[in-house]
């Protein structure tokens, strides 16, 4: 997934948009989920992750569709969101 992002940045960003980037702010949170503790599984609550990548998908046409390298993160945190639900 990293990967692939990688090679779809472009070599000079355009300036990013503000509700996108707290999108994928709010989607890292919410993969982290609550701090495991040593005897316990990592938590993902399932159904605040999907809320926060709907929230990213919908704040990707404001970010502007020539933007590629933000189409293809929405694409891999999809990957991910089916991944771990």
């Amino acid at each position: 997934s990293c990967t692939t992002l990688e090679a779809h940045l472009p070599v000079h960003p355009a300036g990013a948009d503000r509700e996108f980037v707290l999108a994928v702010d709010e989607y890292v949170e919410a993969l982290c989920g609550d701090p495991p503790t040593a005897a316990s599984p990592w938590p993902v609550d399932s159904a605040e992750l999907t809320a926060a990548d709907q929230r990213l998908r919908d704040a990707l046409p404001r970010h502007g569709s020539e933007d590629g390298s933000a189409r293809v993160l929405v694409s891999e945190v999809a990957t991910i969101t089916r991944s771990l639900s």
